[in-house]
């Protein structure tokens, strides 16, 4: 296998533009962060999160999780 460097032109116009990086969210929609119940490693637990998305069948997705209480 022959690996290529990334610093050959033929890369240098192949950034990703910002509807593409849409695409790859899979079409979820983030909002503002906040504070959830939720669960963890199984565990119910409260925490903070950075921002949510909805994806396109209404599932909810919490990122950037902090201040974690288990209960």
């Amino acid at each position: 296998m022959k690996l290529e460097s990334l610093k050959l032109n033929k890369f240098k116009g192949d950034s990703l533009k910002k509807e593409q990086m849409f695409m790859l969210n899979g079409g979820r929609v983030a909002s503002e962060g906040g504070r959830t119940e939720g669960t963890m490693n199984g565990r119910a637990c409260i925490y903070d999160y950075g921002f949510d998305s909805t994806g396109p069948n209404g599932q909810v997705t919490y990122h950037n999780r902090s201040n974690i209480v288990y209960t």
